[in-house]
């Protein structure tokens, strides 16, 4: 039981904390960054207005 303590007790309370923090940004990082690149795409309904009153314009 004392070996297996010896063992966990590798590092600081410090460290703990910073891998912590570096996993949270990184996390934060990941999740924040756009799904794909460039311009939203617009929906279907959106895209038939466009059409329809372009139409009408003519």
């Amino acid at each position: 039981m004392l070996l297996r303590l010896a063992y966990l007790r590798v590092t600081n309370a410090f460290a703990v904390l910073r891998w912590h923090r570096d996993l949270v940004r990184r996390r934060h990082a990941a999740q924040s960054k756009p799904k794909r690149p460039g311009r939203p795409r617009t929906l279907h309904d959106l895209r038939r207005l466009n059409v329809r009153l372009a139409q009408r314009t003519r």
